[in-house]
């Protein structure tokens, strides 16, 4: 038994021992070829109800005041406290519960998921999309319209009169052309003015931002990227 003990303490250690320090609390199925633990969604550490409920509160009411987002993703809090901001495709946003504690204000973490769900609408924009079908990925304001597609009169009209103001502001290209991404900063702002918040919250979120992108150790777990790193 003692025999046993000595051979798998030391491979243990390795394991958890290339984590970050929260991380070796939790030690899930092992990714090949690098002996790192590879989370999956449901194994994340949870959050407290608090924080997550706050995240999915926001997260819902930035949806709702951008209804012409065409990804619905869902917002999911994992509970460390280090500080880290990231997606998986366009089906979920992964913030840690110590990032949203950071924010102290709920536009300041408004601001914080709508930096993120700009890189998300950025890249699903720009996959596959054709100058001739593009649709905006927000809805510049017409006149008084400042809710949207469908906010003012006829929804029909109204979203035409949007499609033609977006399409002005882009650069014409041959029929049949991809269109480049849609820049995520402006992205961002939009979604944040009509959450409601001011769209300078973003650059008093700055820092934590560039926190968060330097801790890129969950998203590579969550992924089991072969280039995770201790």
């Amino acid at each position: 038994m003692l025999k046993r003990c000595a051979v798998l303490l030391p491979a243990l250690i390795f394991v958890v021992g290339c984590t970050s320090n929260e991380w070796k609390a939790w030690v899930g199925p092992i990714n090949n070829g690098k002996n790192v633990p590879v989370a999956q969604p449901d194994q994340l550490p949870r959050a407290s109800l608090e924080a997550a409920t706050r995240v999915d509160s926001l997260g819902s009411q930035i949806l709702a005041s951008n209804k012409d987002i065409t990804i619905r993703p869902v917002f999911r809090t994992i509970g460390v406290t280090e500080l880290t901001i990231f997606h998986q495709g366009s089906q979920q946003l992964f913030i840690s519960e110590g990032l949203v504690n950071k924010c102290k204000t709920d536009g300041e973490l408004t601001a914080v998921l709508c930096a993120e769900l700009g890189k998300m609408v950025s890249e699903s924009q720009a996959i596959g999309v054709r100058q001739d079908d593009a649709e905006p990925p927000f809805a510049p304001q017409v006149g008084s319209d400042v809710v949207g597609a469908g906010g003012n009169g006829d929804p029909s009209m109204t979203r035409q009169a949007e499609r033609a103001l977006w399409q002005q502001s882009q650069p014409r290209k041959q029929s049949g052309a991809f269109i480049s991404a849609p820049n995520p900063a402006e992205l961002s702002r939009n979604f944040l003015n009509k959450a409601g918040y001011n769209p300078d919250e973003l650059i008093r979120v700055g820092p934590l931002l560039r926190q968060a992108e330097a801790n890129p150790n969950y998203e590579k777990q969550l992924s089991g990227s072969k280039n995770a790193g201790p």
